[in-house]
């Protein structure tokens, strides 16, 4: 197990750690370097993208004209209320999934995490997009150039940290 801590100062488990973040502020920008280092991952691939799609909400819809969640009785007029959807890259069409039971209806294995999608609702066609796909975007707008001016933190650190974690 590798340790990254942020601190701007050597003490506690600063000095055990494998990557040490000292330029951070004290009281700074955490959330932005937070994003920053998601950035890092998200682009470079250092994700585990089977633990997004399986324990996150990552492969669900999200409807570009509201911005909440495809419900899937907005697509399965026969689904009982509280479920909802995401999109099956394999089969091209989307699959229900109820977050009491955790679980995919259909299962599956193909879930897609970025991209836009036109789903035929019981309203019309309605474009939507994966949570990770619009988390993606926000990270975007945190480069490690811009991390590194706010944050005091060279983008190099960053990309360290970013490889370590």
């Amino acid at each position: 197990m590798k340790l990254v801590v942020i601190d701007p100062r050597n003490v506690g488990l600063a000095n055990k750690a494998d990557v040490w973040l000292q330029g951070a502020t004290p009281g700074g920008p955490d959330g932005a370097l937070a994003m920053g280092l998601a950035n890092i991952m998200i682009q470079r691939g250092w994700y585990d993208q089977e633990f997004v799609r399986t324990w996150s909400n990552g492969p669900l819809l999200v409807r570009s004209d509201t911005n909440r969640l495809l419900k899937a009785e907005d697509v399965f007029p026969d689904t009982d209320r509280g479920s909802f959807v995401a999109w099956d890259a394999r089969s091209k069409f989307v699959v229900r999934y109820d977050p009491a039971l955790g679980k995919y209806d259909p299962p599956a294995g193909h879930l897609a995490l970025q991209g836009e999608y036109a789903v035929e609702t019981t309203d019309g066609t309605v474009n939507c997009r994966p949570v990770f796909d619009l988390y993606a975007g926000l990270c975007r707008q945190h480069s490690p150039e811009a991390i590194a001016r706010m944050c005091w933190i060279s983008p190099e650190q960053l990309t360290e940290a970013a490889r370590t974690i």
